[in-house]
């Protein structure tokens, strides 16, 4: 319950954040969730993002916060048996960041933090896994690459090619997003 409050008060903060002047991204990317080590329990899909950061002035340092919700939908084949899955997440990724490079319009900046996941989903059985619900709360280390890019001065690109999250019974997730401030 701890957990749950934590997230709807990480999205309150998050879109009041976006009412005042700072840096809040909005976007969508592809996304792989495997949630342990078994190649069958695995799906990929669609992740939608929200992303709030702040550079600390005249430093390399700064900070962000990442709320992303995924769906994702994956048909796999079996050699005997094809299966699908259904699942969706919600991330919460709080991580600091170090700008790598900084010119006019470009930023590269790596970033490193934990993360919390609340994944729900199910896959359909087949004889060798049989038909299965996931409810779980995933926490782990999130890294990251990305860079931002001015189109002009009140239009700018925020592209996270490369992010991965690893955390407690192997979860690991991957994902690339391109956001959009206006």
């Amino acid at each position: 319950m701890f957990l749950r409050i934590v997230l709807i008060g990480s999205l309150v903060t998050m879109l009041s954040i976006s009412q005042t002047k700072a840096q809040v991204f909005f976007g969508a990317g592809y996304t792989h969730v495997k949630f342990s080590d078994r190649e069958t329990d695995a799906s990929g899909g669609l992740t939608i993002a929200t992303h709030y950061h702040h550079q600390v002035e005249d430093s390399k340092l700064g900070w962000q916060v990442a709320l992303n919700v995924g769906m994702m939908y994956e048909q796999f084949q079996d050699e005997a048996f094809p299966y699908q899955s259904y699942f969706s997440d919600l991330d919460i990724i709080p991580s600091l960041t170090y700008r790598l490079i900084h010119r006019d319009k470009i930023n590269l900046y790596a970033s490193a933090g934990p993360f919390l996941s609340w994944t729900v989903g199910i896959r359909d059985g087949n004889l060798d896994y049989p038909l299965s619900h996931i409810d779980e709360w995933r926490a782990g280390i999130d890294v990251g690459l990305g860079f931002d890019y001015a189109l002009f001065e009140k239009l700018q690109l925020k592209i996270m090619p490369f992010t991965f999250q690893y955390g407690n019974n192997n979860y690991q997730q991957y994902s690339s997003v391109l956001y959009i401030r206006l």
